[in-house]
């Protein structure tokens, strides 16, 4: 079984690509563009990737809300703010990847998060 990510991201020109190249690494990927989306999803996912600045609200709150809930397993912003304070704060939750970053990285970050279970992570080399 394909692991589930959660992307939460409200940028139309990014989440597309975004969307295909985690399904082409192995990803069973499930989009919505706000935190009120984010939160009114049911079931697991082994992981969420979220920006940090939202239409509705910021990532890092929803974050932290669906990493109590256990909805998530594990998390990873993927950004591209420059606020040093909203980046301290994202990164006490989960890694940061700057959107400026390769795909590989962002990857490598979604499989070396804490909790990551290796059957649940998908790379450059393995499940595309």
């Amino acid at each position: 079984m394909r692991p589930r990510v959660l992307v939460v991201e409200d940028s139309p020109v990014l989440v597309r690509p975004l969307i295909r190249l985690l399904s082409r690494s192995g990803y069973d990927v499930h989009h919505v563009a706000t935190c009120a989306g984010a939160r009114a999803l049911a079931g697991y996912f082994d992981a969420g990737v979220f920006d940090v600045e939202l239409p509705d609200g910021l990532g890092i709150d929803v974050c932290a809300e669906l990493l109590g809930r256990h909805s998530i397993g594990r998390a990873v912003f993927y950004t591209g703010v420059a606020n040093e304070g909203l980046l301290r704060q994202a990164a006490a939750l989960a890694p940061v990847v700057r959107k400026s970053e390769d795909i590989a990285t962002l990857l490598q970050a979604i499989c070396s998060a804490d909790g990551a279970n290796s059957e649940d992570c998908c790379t450059v080399d393995k499940c595309s």
